[in-house]
């Protein structure tokens, strides 16, 4: 929205696995949410065994740029590298480090520091998003985060996260029971009863929302939840759980009105968002611009297709390569 002026709402959010890595190590950690060079290389001086810099492809000269501040600086600290910056080929040759976390990171840390890697997964109580804008003006911010897993099965030819994970998901919660848990942890801590679960396909694994519906009904608890989702599951599941569930708010990926995927086979996504509506859940839509079969005609009809579905908001996303996909 950042070509609407003065109407455009904006909201940032933490850094999320940030703070869920240091609940799983027992190593002490200090967590540095994009800071500022002054807060990072003051805190470097405070003497630390190891730096994690995570990172994303166009950041990956701030990378560098901290990496050998550190090789400078501190020679004597090693630098672990993660996020998807990490696909970079030949990252060896344009950030100097000593370790690159592979895949999911709370496991590849455990094995690096010689602990468990099957323990349980400790979620820690996450407020986000960290600031909202309407209108420009600041707003109180409240919710929580949760984060239930990563990676999603449907594996999409254009997600890198699903590439990142190997095609597959990973849960950090696979129970309902253990996501119910979390959601009380926030509440306790933080007054939290709305929640935003950063999972590329939450109800791709249809037991867990399920038994977490029976906490819910069982404790008398009635919290709001904002989810992501792809079209096949929805249907699967059925709108009726889904507000039953306290759905407020799911993204569903819709693409293209030329998209093949099988999330949109023999589904009318138009009709589909229309019932959502009518029952109250509001509805984000994502399309991909710039596909390869997108000429000047074709992407304004893939527009106007998109925006026509009539979704309370749309994302456009732009389709451009990826390292290693």
């Amino acid at each position: 929205t950042r070509q609407q002026g003065l109407p455009s709402p904006r909201q940032s959010y933490w850094s999320f696995p940030l703070y869920l890595l240091p609940e799983n190590v027992s190593v002490p950690a200090t967590v540095l949410d994009f800071p500022t060079w002054e807060e990072f290389t003051r805190e470097l001086e405070k003497g630390y065994t190891h730096v994690g810099i995570s990172f994303i492809v166009p950041n990956i000269l701030k990378a560098r740029r901290m990496a050998e501040h550190i090789r400078s600086k501190h020679p004597e600290m090693k630098i672990i590298l993660g996020g998807f910056g990490t696909m970079v080929p030949a990252l060896e040759t344009i950030v100097p480090h000593d370790g690159v976390c592979e895949g999911e990171g709370v496991e590849w840390l455990r094995r690096h520091f010689g602990e468990d890697p099957s323990a349980p997964i400790v979620h820690p109580a996450l407020f986000g998003p960290a600031y909202e804008y309407i209108y420009g003006a600041r707003t109180p911010t409240k919710g929580s985060i949760l984060l239930t897993g990563v990676g999603c099965n449907n594996a999409c030819e254009f997600c890198a996260t699903s590439f990142k994970y190997g095609n597959e998901y990973v849960p950090f919660m696979s129970t309902g029971a253990q996501v119910f848990d979390a959601c009380l942890k926030s509440e306790k801590e933080l007054g939290s009863r709305g929640f935003t679960i950063i999972d590329e396909n939450f109800l791709k694994k249809p037991q867990r929302a399920r038994e977490l519906l029976t906490q819910l009904e069982a404790q008398g608890k009635a919290y709001v939840f904002d989810i992501f989702s792809s079209a096949e599951v929805i249907t699967d599941v059925g709108i009726d759980f889904l507000v039953r569930l306290g759905v407020h708010m799911i993204w569903i990926g819709v693409e293209s009105k030329a998209n093949t995927h099988a999330k949109l086979k023999d589904i009318d996504i138009g009709k589909l968002i229309a019932q959502l509506q009518e029952n109250g859940i509001s509805v984000i839509t994502s399309g991909i611009l710039f596909l390869d079969h997108h000429d000047r005609a074709a992407i304004r009809e893939d527009i106007d297709w998109i925006v026509g579905l009539g979704s309370d908001m749309t994302q456009f996303m732009n389709y451009t390569h990826s390292p290693c996909t």
